[in-house]
Formats: C-alpha cells, sequence, structure tokens
C-alpha cells in the first residue's frame, strides 16, 4: 500500500509494511538519507532533546493518509 507521511515539517509518499513487532500507534522507517523517494530526515523537527542534547526525532508526530494509486 501506498502511504503519505505528514508532518508539521512536511510530507513523504511511502510504501507500507505492517509488522506486528512494530507498536500499532508507530511509524518506524529505515532510511534517513536521501533516496529516490524523498527523506524522511526532513519530516522531523530541527530541534534538540532535553536529554543528551540529540536530534529530538523520537518526538515527531505524523498524520498517516492514504495515497490513491492509480
Amino acid at each position: 500500500s501506498r502511504i503519505r507521511i505528514r508532518t508539521a515539517a512536511g510530507a513523504l509518499d511511502v510504501s507500507m509494511v505492517l509488522d506486528d513487532d512494530v507498536a500499532r500507534e508507530v511509524v518506524f522507517m529505515y532510511q534517513g538519507f536521501r533516496h529516490e523517494a524523498g527523506a524522511v530526515n526532513f519530516l522531523t523537527s530541527e530541534r534538540v532533546s532535553d536529554m543528551g542534547d540529540q536530534a529530538a526525532f523520537y518526538d515527531t508526530f505524523c498524520r498517516i493518509e492514504r495515497v490513491d494509486c492509480k
């Protein structure tokens, strides 16, 4: 299935695979680098976490939308 992941920073169309090892309310993506579909890093905030001064990408809320395939 094709879906659109939308955050406050932008949107990315990707293929979706359901996995019982990932919590139902969680979206997990391996690639953070630039690839043909876009870059998931562009969907995360540039803010720094309050613990460890690291990227706060574990705290990015998103909306999942169905993409019409024609």
